[in-house]
């Protein structure tokens, strides 16, 4: 419905207390709604490709001592940051990460083989880091991603690695959309390497 000058008008006239609270909601709030945030169904619609990115951007960037990465283990929910460390921990009380998301993890990181998994010790390879019978012997890493913050064109996801003693990392990885609607890393804030 478009309201034309003398309507406004006129209903100013006629209601200028509702007139004046719907006037001020409106410069205050504007009429775009939130802005740059994503409602949910918005936010579970994108997800899966900035999960896939980050996922795939940590498994190619991780220093694992020049040991090729032969299997990655992903923790099948979202972490939480532990209130001492501020380490990402596995969560089992945590959301899922979703059929879509990992149908499109999975896709994305073809190689190496991806295994869902509940805890840190429960990898179907048992509880080493290596994988014995070839050299150098690759290295399984296993991979906590806590839940994303997902914007109309940025997003952020805290992430962490493990590969054994003396390979841990992490660091918040920071996503931008492109104009096709791609998601791709383009930066990083903190970080650490253990």
């Amino acid at each position: 419905m478009r309201l034309y000058p003398e309507q406004f008008r006129d209903l100013l006239r006629s209601r200028p207390l509702q007139s004046l609270v719907a006037c001020s909601a409106l410069l205050l709030v504007g009429c775009g709604g939130s802005g740059d945030n994503l409602d949910a169904v918005s936010v579970q619609r994108e997800m899966p490709a900035v999960l896939a990115a980050t996922i795939t951007k940590i498994v190619s960037t991780t220093q694992t001592g020049g040991r090729p990465v032969g299997a990655v283990d992903v923790i099948d929910r979202f972490g939480r940051a532990d209130k001492q460390s501020g380490f990402l921990q596995a969560n089992p009380h945590g959301e899922p990460i979703g059929d879509e998301s990992r149908r499109v993890i999975e896709l994305a990181l073809a190689s190496p083989s991806i295994h869902w998994v509940s805890s840190l010790g429960s990898s179907p390879d048992g509880p080493l880091t290596t994988i014995a019978g070839t050299y150098p012997e690759p290295v399984r890493l296993t991979v906590i991603v806590g839940a994303p913050v997902i914007k109309t064109s940025s997003a952020s996801v805290k992430v962490e690695t493990r590969c054994g003693r003396g390979c841990h990392g992490g660091v918040t990885m920071l996503l931008s959309r492109s104009q096709t609607g791609s998601w791709s890393v383009s930066g990083t804030d903190g970080g650490f390497i253990e």
